[in-house]
């Protein structure tokens, strides 16, 4: 097989600068160029682990193509507008979003943002702030549908309709199907919290949430387990953060679910009215 040398791109891993320097790979004779960022089947791997130079593209083609729709396109109608939406612009914006889904709340809020802006130009909904928005509009915030995204491939992973990434499966005796969600190693902070945020630790975690009759589905199409898993999602609340309101920045499942079982606990009737009100 031939090989062409000029696309081969080097990227290193780790703070190991002496190994770096030390260690040089050639091709024909010719050294390949390390590279900070290389973009591999769509996704953007950076040298420092993280996805936030992929983030931040995304971020950029999404409100490229969100601008390209509404300059475009002379209606406001929400059918229309959401049409539009969903099949060009949450493409750019979801693509393989199991592996690189960020944890950090500024990025976060920089894809929300996307969607908030297009949303307001609907025109039966520019009354309403981004909560009530969503609502109306029957859509799930983007932070959401990337916990959907996460649940639903855990799920076909315990299925074997696509490959094990390394999550393990227990069957608990009264509790059901539960994920193994492993312990975090090593003594470096930065290494702990990008394991902590990784897809074989943060999807278990989402599954682990899920009621004991959605997380035992098996034997069923993913159409079924989607329709079970929206029913169940569209009785939780959806508040993804806004910036200006740190308040309003606690959106995940378990935090969302967390919550409400200390509402129950102490008999509240919850917050979510006034904190509406505040985040706009």
């Amino acid at each position: 097989m031939l090989l062409n040398g000029d696309k081969f791109e080097l990227i290193r891993y780790g703070r190991n600068e002496v190994l770096k320097n030390s260690t040089c790979y050639e091709y024909n004779n010719q050294p390949i160029e390390d590279k900070e960022h290389v973009k591999d089947l769509g996704v953007h791997m950076s040298s420092d682990a993280t996805f936030s130079h992929h983030i931040n593209k995304i971020a950029e083609a999404g409100k490229s193509m969100s601008g390209w729709v509404l300059r475009t396109f002379a209606s406001r109608d929400g059918q229309c507008l959401k049409t539009l939406w969903k099949s060009l612009v949450l493409p750019r914006l979801e693509y393989c979003c199991q592996l690189w889904s960020p944890h950090k709340i500024q990025e976060i809020t920089t894809l929300e943002a996307i969607q908030r802006a297009f949303t307001a130009r609907i025109q039966e909904v520019q009354h309403l702030d981004y909560w009530e928005r969503l609502s109306e509009l029957k859509l799930y915030s983007l932070q959401r549908r990337r916990e959907r995204y996460c649940i639903l491939y855990v799920w076909k992973i315990l299925e074997d309709r696509v490959p094990n990434v390394g999550i393990i499966v227990n069957q608990h005796p009264r509790k059901g199907r539960l994920c193994f969600i492993k312990g975090v190693q090593g003594s470096i902070q930065r290494v702990r919290t990008l394991t902590h945020n990784s897809f074989t630790h943060n999807g278990p975690r989402l599954f682990n949430c899920l009621p004991q009759e959605l997380r035992d589905l098996s034997g069923t199409s993913p159409e079924t387990f989607k329709r079970n898993l929206d029913k169940w999602l569209e009785g939780l609340p959806d508040h993804p953060p806004i910036p200006g309101y740190p308040s309003c920045h606690h959106n995940t499942l378990p935090e969302v679910l967390q919550e409400q079982e200390r509402e129950e606990t102490v008999g509240s009737t919850g917050t979510g009215g006034s904190r509406l009100q505040l985040c706009r």
